[in-house]
C-alpha cells in the first residue's frame, strides 16, 4: 500500500514531509482535531486514512480521507449522533437514555448507505463504494469530488442565475432524485449547502441523512435548512415523502433565480406573502413560475407530489415569459395527505387539462372566424407607402420589440463586450436571445479589468455573424495581487461576498465559540503563503487560501439585547443571509 507520509491531510496533495503548513491549502499538520473527532491519520478498515473534518451534524461526522488501495482522496462518513455519543481516548460510549435511539439510527444509517451504494451509477450523487462497522459504530466511504457548494457557486456568479442558464445543469438532479425516490430514498435536506458543483460543471447531491436528523422534535439534533425545509419536517403530523424533496428543490430554484430563499415554512403558515419580482418574471418562462408556485405550496397535499411531475411542469411545457410580479398564494385546503386525496388531485389535474385543451380549441375557432369576417367589415383604405412601413435592419445585436420578426438565420453585428461585467451580459435577455455565450478555459489576471469583467472575445466586436452564433469570452480574475479587505465584524456570507468581490476564491471558514468576542461575526482573517501569514490590509496573490474565523457563540437571551450594540457583525449576518444565501441550524456546514 502507498506511503502517506507526504500527503497533506487537509487537501490530500503531495508535499514535502518537512512542511508543517501545506503550501496548497494552508492546513497545519500540527493542528489536533478535538474529541470526539477521530485524530488525523487514524487508519480505518485497514485501508483508509482519516484527514481533516469536513462537516458534522446530528447524524455524524464527514472526514476527508485517503484510500491507500486506490490511491485516491475519499469522503468518510462516520455515524456519530451529536448529543448521544461521546469518545474519550478513542473509545465510543453511548448515553444510557439514548441506547435505543442510537441503535435504531445505526440501522437506518447502514440501510441508507447500502441504498446509496446500489444507486452509485446515478449522475448527480457521489458514489458510495464501501460500508463497514468499526470502533463501535459504522462508516461508509464515497468518492471525493473537487468542487464547491452550490451556495458558493451562486455567490461567485453574482448571487443570481437565470433559469435559462441553470436549467440544463439541474436536469440530472431531477432525474437522479426521481430514481432515488423510486427505491424509497428521500433526501430531506436539499439546499445550496448540500449540493456541490464539480470542476466538470455537474451538480451532485451530498448530505444524505437518516430521517430523524431531518425532522424536528426527535432524540437526534435536527439539521433543517430554513427556507428549504418543508413544513412537515418541523415535527408536525404530516408525513414526509417525495413531495418533501419537491419543496426543497423548488426552493433552491427560487433562490437561484430570485437571489434569496423563500421565507421559512413555519412563518409562511401565518403570513404566506411570497412573490417573484417583475424583473425575474420577465426572464423566466411562465410554466416555470407556475411549477414553482405549485411545488412551494405549504400544505403537502396542495403540492406537486413527485419529482417526475415537477420535471414535467418545469421542462415539458414551453410557456413564454410574463410581465409583472408573480404571487405564490396559499391554497385553502386542509387535512392530511392520503391515497384518496392523491387520486382526487390527479383526477382534478386531468380534468383541468381537458378543460384547457377545449378552451384552446374554442379560441382557435374564434380566431379563424374573426380572420374571415373582420376584413369584410372594415372599409377599404388608401395603401400605406411601402417606404414608411419598412423597418431598417438592426446594426447591433440588441433586439427591439420587433425582434420576433427577425429570421433565425439573419446576420447581426457583434457588439464589443470588453470591459463589461459577465454577470450583466448573461442576465441580459436581449443578448441571450441572439447569442450563445461560452466562458473560455483561459482566464487571466488583469490590473486593467476588474474581476468578472470581459478581457477579450471571439468573434471580436464589429464582426458580422449569423444569429445564434457562439461568443467565447475571456473573463478577468482581477489583479494578481489584491488587498485583503477588512471583514472583521461581518456575518459569514457578507464576509465571503466581500472577499469574492475583491478577487479571492479559495476561502475556508473556521469556527470558534468564544463569549469574549463579538457573537455571530468574523473575528479573524488570515492568508497563508508557506510559513508567512497575512491579514487585513496586506496585498497578496488572489489565489492564496484565506482563512476566516467565525465566532458562533450565541449569548443568552438576557445578554442578547445588551450585546447587540457592540457586535457590529450581528445584524449584518441576518440581512446577508436573507439576501444572499442560506443558513443552517447547526454551526458546522452540511456534507456527506
Amino acid at each position: 500500500m502507498q506511503n502517506t507520509d507526504n500527503l497533506c491531510m487537509g487537501c490530500m496533495r503531495n508535499k514535502d514531509p518537512e512542511d508543517k503548513v501545506c503550501p496548497y491549502c494552508g492546513y497545519n499538520e500540527e493542528t489536533l482535531q478535538p474529541e470526539p473527532f477521530l485524530p488525523v491519520r487514524t487508519e480505518l478498515n485497514g485501508r483508509y486514512i482519516v484527514g481533516k473534518v469536513l462537516s458534522s451534524n446530528g447524524e455524524g461526522i464527514t472526514y476527508l480521507g485517503w484510500d491507500r488501495v486506490d490511491g485516491s482522496a475519499v469522503r468518510i462518513r462516520e455515524y456519530f449522533p451529536d448529543g448521544m455519543a461521546s469518545r474519550r481516548d478513542g473509545v465510543l460510549s453511548v448515553s444510557g437514555e439514548y441506547d435505543y435511539s442510537f441503535n435504531e439510527g445505526l440501522v437506518q444509517f447502514l440501510d441508507l448507505a447500502r441504498g446509496l451504494a446500489r444507486m452509485r451509477e446515478l449522475p448527480a450523487i457521489i458514489s458510495v463504494y464501501d460500508i463497514f462497522e468499526e470502533n463501535g459504530t459504522a462508516y461508509y466511504v464515497a468518492d471525493n469530488i473537487d468542487g464547491i457548494t452550490y451556495r458558493e457557486f451562486l455567490l461567485r456568479n453574482g448571487g443570481i442565475i437565470s433559469w435559462k442558464q441553470i436549467s440544463s445543469m439541474l436536469m440530472p438532479v431531477l432525474n437522479t432524485l426521481s430514481s432515488l425516490h423510486a427505491v424509497g430514498i428521500i433526501h430531506r435536506g436539499i439546499s445550496p449547502e448540500t449540493m456541490m458543483v464539480g470542476r466538470d460543471g455537474k451538480i451532485r447531491l451530498i448530505g444524505f441523512c437518516i430521517e430523524p436528523v431531518r425532522t424536528a422534535r426527535t432524540d437526534f439534533s435536527a439539521q433543517l435548512f430554513p427556507g428549504y425545509a418543508a413544513i412537515e419536517q418541523y415535527g408536525f403530523d404530516d408525513q414526509q415523502g417525495t413531495w418533501t424533496d419537491v419543496y426543497a428543490l423548488a426552493a433552491c430554484i427560487y433562490r437561484t433565480i430570485v437571489g434569496n430563499p423563500p421565507p421559512e415554512a413555519t412563518s409562511r403558515v401565518t403570513d404566506d406573502n411570497m412573490t417573484v419580482p417583475a424583473s425575474v418574471v420577465s426572464l423566466t418562462p411562465s410554466n416555470v413560475i407556475s411549477a414553482l408556485a405549485d411545488a412551494l405550496q405549504i400544505l403537502p397535499e396542495d403540492r406537486i407530489q413527485t419529482m417526475d411531475a415537477f420535471k414535467e411542469e418545469l421542462y415539458l411545457s414551453r410557456g413564454g415569459s410574463s410581465s409583472g410580479t408573480a404571487e405564490f398564494s396559499k391554497k385553502a385546503v386542509t387535512g392530511k395527505l392520503t391515497e384518496n386525496s392523491k387520486k382526487k388531485k390527479k383526477k382534478k389535474k386531468s380534468s383541468m387539462k381537458y378543460w384547457f385543451m377545449g378552451l384552446l380549441i374554442t379560441i382557435l375557432l374564434l380566431a379563424v372566424i374573426a380572420a374571415i369576417v373582420v376584413p369584410m367589415l372594415i372599409p377599404d383604405e388608401e395603401p400605406v407607402s411601402s417606404a414608411s412601413s419598412v423597418v431598417p435592419a438592426p446594426s447591433v445585436i440588441i433586439p427591439s420589440s420587433t425582434t420576433a420578426s427577425v429570421p433565425d438565420n439573419s446576420v447581426v453585428s457583434v457588439p464589443s463586450f470588453v470591459g463589461q461585467a459577465y454577470s450583466a451580459i448573461i442576465n441580459n435577455v436581449e443578448y441571450r436571445d441572439v447569442f450563445d455565450f461560452v466562458i473560455s478555459d483561459t482566464k487571466q489576471y488583469s490590473d486593467q479589468y476588474a474581476k468578472g469583467t470581459i478581457i477579450s472575445q471571439t468573434p471580436n466586436g464589429g464582426e458580422s455573424v449569423q444569429r445564434g452564433s457562439t461568443i467565447t469570452l475571456v473573463i478577468s480574475l482581477g489583479s494578481a495581487k489584491v488587498e485583503i479587505p477588512n471583514v472583521i465584524g461581518m456575518g459569514k456570507e457578507e464576509a465571503e461576498l466581500a472577499l469574492y468581490r475583491a478577487g479571492f476564491s479559495n476561502i475556508t471558514m473556521l469556527e470558534i465559540n468564544d463569549s469574549a468576542q463579538a457573537p455571530a461575526a468574523i473575528v479573524a482573517v488570515e492568508a497563508m503563503e508557506q510559513n508567512v501569514s497575512y491579514t487585513v490590509g496586506d496585498e497578496v496573490y488572489a489565489d492564496l487560501p484565506i482563512f476566516l474565523t467565525y465566532n458562533n457563540y450565541e449569548p443568552p437571551q438576557s445578554e442578547a439585547s445588551s450585546s447587540a450594540g457592540t457586535a457590529s457583525g450581528t445584524n449584518s449576518t441576518v440581512s446577508s443571509a436573507a439576501s444572499a444565501g442560506t443558513s443552517t441550524s447547526q454551526a458546522q456546514p452540511a456534507g456527506q
